[in-house]
């Protein structure tokens, strides 16, 4: 068999979709009326403890309530492979 013939190299697909949870901007405006379902979905879906969401917290603070989308980390498009 020669080099690259057959089944040794895997042919992959890429496609990009933007971000649902942010709309493609990478970024999230949290204000007081959502905070706490934020820092739940945190917690629940990517395990953050409580020094995590305490650090989140800072981070909104800091930024006037705009942080780094969770789901595509403020990149603004997910990336595919099919």
């Amino acid at each position: 068999m020669l080099p690259g013939t057959g089944n040794s190299v895997a042919e992959y697909k890429v496609r990009y979709e933007w971000c649902l949870r942010c709309d493609g901007r990478g970024k999230v405006s949290i204000d007081k009326d959502n905070l706490r379902e934020h820092l739940e979905y945190l917690q629940q879906n990517y395990g953050f403890g409580f020094r995590d969401l305490l650090r989140e917290c800072r981070i909104l603070k800091r930024n006037h309530g705009v942080v780094e989308c969770p789901e595509c980390e403020g990149k603004g498009k997910h990336e595919t492979w099919y």
